[in-house]
């Protein structure tokens, strides 16, 4: 099944925080992606433009909602894409990683390039971290789905 956006003519909208505040410096944020998959990796991810630092109250939820995530045992990673400015639309498979957030530990676009020879793409990367997690493709046999525990009673 393709990972389409259900209803893109919506997806231009606008969710405004004004009046939402808590204090100072304490805002709420948006997420580009999130991927909990089947409960045994999750990652968050954000895309910026090409050069645009990670926007540091961002950074603090983000990390903040991994650490939780990994005190439950489950690995989550907090993963920054980058894009052309001029992207009118921005698929996220073939952004560049740029950088990663892990266990507390920092991976930076030119340590990837280092160790794997090349800038990675984001699809490249999440490959990458399913074979490293021994995340299994789907398979409806073998990985049960129970929608009721998710469902209002």
């Amino acid at each position: 099944m393709p990972a389409d956006i259900y209803n893109s003519k919506k997806l231009n909208r606008k969710v405004l925080f004004k009046g939402c505040e808590f204090g100072y410096n304490c805002y709420p944020t948006d997420f580009d992606a999130v991927f909990n998959i089947r409960g045994e990796i999750n990652l968050i991810i954000d895309a910026k433009e090409a050069g645009k630092d990670p926007v540091f109250g961002q950074t603090i939820t983000y990390i903040n909602m991994s650490k939780s995530i990994q005190a439950g045992g489950t690995p989550a990673y907090v993963i920054w894409v980058e894009h052309a400015s001029t992207d009118a639309d921005i698929k996220l498979a073939d952004c560049v990683v740029s950088l990663v957030w892990h266990r507390d530990k920092w991976i930076k676009k030119q340590d990837i390039i280092k160790t794997y020879g090349k800038p990675l793409k984001y699809r490249e990367f999440q490959d990458l971290l399913m074979h490293r997690h021994n995340i299994e493709q789907y398979n409806p046999q073998k990985h049960k789905f129970d929608r009721k525990q998710y469902l209002p009673s």
